[in-house]
C-alpha cells in the first residue's frame, strides 16, 4: 500500500458544526446527551446524542441531509478550488452493515444526490461508490481508493459517512434488541448521528497535506475460527498496519477508538494492546470519543481519522502519529496509522 495524503477534512456533530469544534469538544470531554420524546422499555425518554436543531421527529432523510451537506461542504472547502476538467475525482460512502437497521432500510439516494451537488461543476461528476461496512467499512473503503489511485483513475477521492441512530424507528429497534443504554442495559449504546469527509489524493513531495494516512490493516477470522478470542482481530489489524509502515521508527502516541464504555468494548482493546504493542502499549493515550458523541454508527471510522488528522494539528509530543481502531463484532477489525504531514 502507497501512504495518502490527507488534503482536507470537515465533520458535523452534536457537539460541534465543524471538525474543529468537534475535535475541541471531544478533548474537553463535552457531551450533547439529553433525555428524549422516545419511551425506551424502563418508560424513560431514551438518552440520545443528536444534533440540537433537529428534533428527533425530523424524518431520518431530512436528519442525513443536514449532516452529509454540512460536513462535506467544510472538507471541500479550499480544497476542490484547485481541481479542473481534468481532474477525475471519487466519492465513496461507508454506509451501515446489513442487518444493523430495522428492515427494510437503504440508503437514501437523495443524500447521494445532494452531496454531488457539492462538488465543484468544472468537474463533472463524481465516481460514487456505496460500502455497507459500518464501524469498520472504512478499511474496506480504502483498499478501493488505493487500487484506483494505483491504476491511475482517480486523481482525488473523498471518503465519509453519514449516520443517524436518533430516528425513532432505529431507537426502538436497539430497544427491542436490548441494545440501548437504560437502567436495565448499562452496557447499551447512546444512539448519537454524525458525518464526516476526508479529501484524499496520492501522497506526492508536492501535496499540501494536513497529515498523511501511512498505513492500514484488516483483521479478519482465520479459515476455520469461529469465535476469535478478544482482542484477536483488532491485534491483527494492528499488526498489518504497523509492519506497513514500519519505516516510522517512532511508537504511535495515541489510540482513538469506538469503544462505548461496554465491558467488551473494553477487553477487545485491553488485549489488543498488550499484544500488538507489548512494552509500547502504555506509552499509547487511549481518546473513545463515543463518551462525547454516543455511537455514530458508520461514521465512526472517518470521523476518528478526522480527529486523528486534528490532534497532529493541534497537538504536540506525537512523532509517531495516532492510530484510529474500530471494530465490527462478531468478525471484524479495522486499524490505520495517521502521520504528521511532515513525516
Amino acid at each position: 500500500m502507497r501512504p495518502l495524503a490527507i488534503t482536507g477534512v470537515g465533520a458535523r456533530t452534536p457537539v460541534g458544526p465543524g471538525a474543529r469544534e468537534t475535535f475541541f469538544s471531544v478533548q474537553a470531554k463535552f457531551n450533547a446527551f439529553h433525555e428524549s420524546f422516545i419511551v425506551d422499555r424502563t418508560g424513560e425518554g431514551a438518552v440520545l446524542s443528536a444534533i440540537a436543531p433537529l428534533h428527533p421527529r425530523v424524518g431520518e432523510e431530512a436528519r442525513l441531509l443536514e449532516l452529509a451537506v454540512a460536513a462535506l461542504t467544510e472538507a471541500l472547502q479550499g480544497v476542490a478550488d484547485s481541481w479542473n476538467a481534468r481532474h477525475r475525482v471519487g466519492l465513496v460512502l461507508v454506509t451501515p452493515e446489513p442487518g444493523a437497521r430495522p428492515s427494510p432500510w437503504s440508503f437514501p439516494a437523495s443524500v447521494v444526490q445532494a452531496l454531488l451537488e457539492r462538488f465543484p461543476r468544472s468537474i463533472g461528476s463524481p465516481r460514487v461508490s456505496l460500502i455497507p461496512g459500518g464501524h469498520t467499512g472504512w478499511v474496506m473503503a480504502l483498499e478501493q481508493i488505493s487500487v484506483l489511485f494505483a491504476q491511475g483513475q482517480l486523481d482525488a477521492c473523498v471518503l465519509g459517512a453519514v449516520d443517524t441512530l436518533c430516528s425513532p424507528r432505529t431507537v426502538e429497534h436497539l430497544d427491542r434488541q436490548c441494545r440501548l443504554r437504560n437502567s436495565l442495559e448499562v452496557e447499551g449504546r447512546v444512539p448519537g448521528e454524525a458525518a464526516a469527509f476526508l479529501v484524499l489524493e496520492p501522497l506526492r513531495p508536492q501535496s499540501r497535506a494536513l497529515s498523511q494516512l501511512a498505513a492500514w490493516g484488516e483483521g479478519t477470522p482465520l479459515q476455520g475460527e469461529k469465535s476469535p478470542l478478544p482482542g484477536a482481530l483488532l491485534t491483527r489489524a494492528t499488526r498489518e498496519c504497523l509492519r506497513s509502515s514500519a519505516a516510522n521508527n517512532e511508537s504511535p502516541g495515541l489510540i482513538l477508538s469506538d469503544m462505548d464504555g461496554s465491558k467488551h468494548e473494553a477487553l477487545e482493546m485491553a488485549f489488543a494492546r498488550f499484544r500488538a504493542f507489548r512494552d509500547q502499549a502504555s506509552a499509547a493515550s487511549l481518546l473513545h470519543p463515543s463518551e462525547s458523541l454516543g455511537d455514530v454508527g458508520a461514521a465512526t471510522g472517518p470521523l476518528l481519522m478526522v480527529l486523528a488528522t486534528l490532534c497532529l494539528l493541534h497537538g504536540s509530543g506525537l512523532p509517531g502519529g495516532a492510530l484510529v481502531a474500530t471494530h465490527t463484532p462478531p468478525g471484524h477489525g479495522a486499524v490505520c496509522r495517521v502521520l504528521p504531514e511532515k513525516r
